[in-house]
């Protein structure tokens, strides 16, 4: 009886605790690491929301984005984060408030797998009963994922509790969810020699994963079907000579593929083929535009948008003329847009 007595405690503790940390999870709306970010993106019923890593989330300006666009546009953007946390959250919007456009950043290297896909995938840990894609990304972390959050309701606030707190007594000042950088990049740092070192490395070269192309595909036609837009969008890197290296050209290429095949544009902008981004000025390091950098990203992002829905691409209705008409992006051998289709 001492046992049962016991484990009956536990049970009441778990659920107990388990109770208390959700309800002030609910009420946080910051946090990278706990999940509170997601709360806002799921409160603001935006009509259109951006997607994505750090390169979502500090360069697309969402208030000159919804300025030009005619929308309101939120910014869910995520440091560090990969496709399964895309898809968790695409999944959780589209259960509960789905936008009339996803705007997914797309890098070189967004469908190659990292074992941070899945380590950083449990920042979506306590929305894992509203959603079977959250629920099986999470478990797909390890063997003893599934028994973990099955033996204890509480298990999903692991490693969250101070942050929540933390969270809690903070207030969510990012406009439309946008986190601009505010440094200066200078391209006679070191980043330039590691850029360098990193394109004479040595190796097989990387390919996009079969299951992150799959789950990219999920998120395309599960929009699809509710309705929603959706535009793959790459936004620029600085590198010395302004050239895409041909790695990222290729893996890019076959997102493009994939996208097309579904209908779905991919909006691509480099320091290659759109040369006022080459500027060093308007970048924060070599992978990141600074907050003014990332003002005239999104400028020339609304304006292809605008286009896609002129020319009956995207249904949704958008914006207004072209802000920069002289900056139209080319590809070097593949017509006269950045767009691809």
């Amino acid at each position: 009886m001492t046992a049962i007595a016991f484990l009956g405690f536990l049970i009441v503790l778990d659920r107990g605790l388990y109770v208390a940390l959700d309800a002030a999870f609910r009420r946080t709306q910051t946090g990278e690491m706990t999940g509170g970010m997601v709360n806002r993106a799921l409160a603001e019923r935006a009509d259109a929301v951006v997607l994505g890593s750090s390169r979502a989330w500090h360069h697309m300006d969402s208030a000159v984005l919804s300025e030009r666009l005619g929308l309101s546009v939120y910014n869910a953007g995520c440091d560090g984060q990969g496709m399964p946390y895309v898809r968790g959250v695409a999944d959780l919007l589209l259960r509960t408030c789905p936008p009339r456009l996803f705007i997914i950043n797309i890098d070189g290297r967004t469908l190659v797998m990292s074992p941070d896909d899945y380590d950083r995938i449990a920042t979506l840990s306590p929305f894992i009963d509203e959603s079977p894609v959250v629920r099986e990304m999470i478990h797909r972390r390890g063997t003893f994922e599934p028994l973990k959050y099955a033996l204890s309701r509480s298990f999903r606030f692991n490693g969250k509790v101070l942050g929540i707190f933390k969270n809690l007594m903070e207030t969510n000042t990012l406009v439309g969810g946008f986190s601009p950088l505010d440094r200066q990049f200078n391209p006679d740092t070191a980043q330039v020699e590691a850029l360098r070192i990193e394109a004479g490395t040595s190796g097989a070269p990387p390919e996009n994963d079969p299951f992150l192309k799959q789950l990219l595909v999920e998120v395309i036609e599960s929009a699809k079907r509710s309705g929603v837009d959706v535009v793959l969008a790459t936004g620029p890197r600085w590198t010395p000579d302004g050239r895409l290296d041909p790695v990222r050209k290729r893996l890019l290429s076959e997102v493009t593929d994939l996208g097309a095949k579904r209908g779905v544009p991919h909006v691509i902008m480099t320091t290659e083929n759109t040369p006022v981004l080459r500027d060093a000025t308007l970048y924060a390091d070599t992978a990141h535009l600074n907050r003014r950098g990332a003002r005239l990203y999104s400028e020339l992002l609304a304006d292809q948008l605008i286009e896609l829905s002129a020319n009956g691409t995207l249904k949704t209705a958008l914006g207004r003329t072209r802000a920069h008409p002289a900056e139209k992006p080319r590809v070097a051998g593949q017509g006269n847009s950045a767009v691809q289709r």
